[in-house]
């Protein structure tokens, strides 16, 4: 299990590394967790605003945008808000990260990698992955996987005439 968590976190992290870079990512639906079988539906925006450090080596920008969460096998709702880092999206993928509550409470941090493979709906292959928590956390929360209704779409910036 952590072996594929390790393996995701990396994959997304080349794939945004090499990514042409999108105005915002957009996403909602629902999705059967891999981890424990539950239904979560979930919804999100992001937009990438001012860079926070030409000097990274790597494009983390300063992110906008909101996040909701439900577990329905739990009864868990996740609401956050992206203040934190983004890295700038790739065709395909993109990483972004904030501070969130869980069932209304605390301050924690959260991040989500949401990868958009095609037109909306079944089979159209959109994954996202949610951790909540961080590594080492005895309290960290991991949600994954294929949608299975809705989409993620990363959306071009519209270019002026």
């Amino acid at each position: 299990m952590k072996g594929k968590l390790a393996l995701s976190i990396l994959l997304v992290a080349v794939l945004a590394l090499v990514g042409t870079g999108c105005d915002k990512v957009t996403g909602g639906g629902q999705f059967t967790d891999e981890w424990t079988g539950h239904k979560i539906t979930f919804g999100f925006n992001a937009k990438p605003l001012d860079p926070l450090n030409e000097d990274a080596g790597y494009p983390f920008i300063k992110a906008k945008g909101q996040f909701q969460m439900v577990d329905h096998g739990t009864k868990t709702r996740i609401h956050g808000t992206f203040d934190g880092t983004y890295i700038e999206p790739s065709e395909e993928a993109s990483w972004f990260s904030g501070r969130c509550s869980v069932n209304g409470e605390g301050d924690v941090y959260f991040e989500i990698t949401a990868t958009d493979l095609g037109k909306p709906g079944l089979g159209a292959g959109d994954h996202i992955f949610i951790m909540v928590g961080e590594f080492g956390d005895p309290d960290l929360l991991t949600y994954e996987g294929v949608l299975n209704g809705g989409n993620i779409q990363g959306h071009k910036a519209k270019k002026v005439k």
